[in-house]
């Protein structure tokens, strides 16, 4: 439970399946049970679930990629500081192989108007979820998130060339749940308004 301010509250809950396949690297199949603790003051937690609230109060505009990145950490961060899991984790220094994160980019690319989930995009490219995102950051330099909405945008910039295509057909078409998610990271990646944008081009 994490309480950002007097009076407030924000509990989380996450099923054992999923936190079992998110420590699956760091467990190497040995058994992982959490310590108890009556009292906790972790901030990298409290940043964790604080975005994530933030998210879910915004609507979830990012879909369930954010907030299976933000769920995946939050497991990991737990089973290496309070469970009975006591080895740090081998660092992975090579990336995903070309073929895997070829096969993954191409996924992207080819479901950017989907609900895109991390799961998937590891069993895409044939990784446990622990492994790929850590993998994925050091082959592109971003996380599997960053990376889809700069794809999103790049792909509602071409929309947005054809005079044809509105604001907000662009913003459906490429996975955004509402125009003014899209707008705020449009403006935020490119630098100005979507509607400025299609008007200059």
């Amino acid at each position: 439970m994490f309480r950002p301010q007097p009076g407030m509250a924000s509990m989380l809950q996450i099923q054992p399946r999923f936190f079992d396949r998110s420590i699956g690297e760091l467990a190497k199949g040995r058994k992982v049970e959490l310590i108890r603790h009556a009292h906790l003051d972790d901030t990298q937690i409290a940043r964790l679930i604080e975005s994530l609230r933030a998210d879910i109060a915004a609507g979830s505009p990012s879909g369930s990629l954010f907030a299976e990145s933000v769920a995946m950490a939050l497991s990991a961060h737990i089973a290496q500081q309070y469970s009975t899991l006591t080895t740090q984790p081998e660092r992975y220094r090579g990336g995903l192989s070309r073929f895997r994160l070829n096969r993954v980019l191409e996924y992207i690319n080819a479901h950017l108007s989907d609900n895109l989930e991390l799961n998937v995009l590891a069993e895409v490219a044939g990784v446990n979820m622990y492994h790929f995102a850590r993998a994925f950051k050091q082959s592109t330099g971003e996380t599997p998130h960053q990376h889809v909405l700069r794809r999103r945008i790049e792909r509602a910039k071409e929309f947005l060339r054809d005079s044809r295509s509105s604001v907000i057909e662009a913003s459906a078409r490429t996975g955004f749940v509402d125009q003014s998610h899209f707008s705020k990271v449009f403006r935020r990646i490119v630098g100005i308004a979507p509607s400025e944008f299609r008007n200059n081009t």
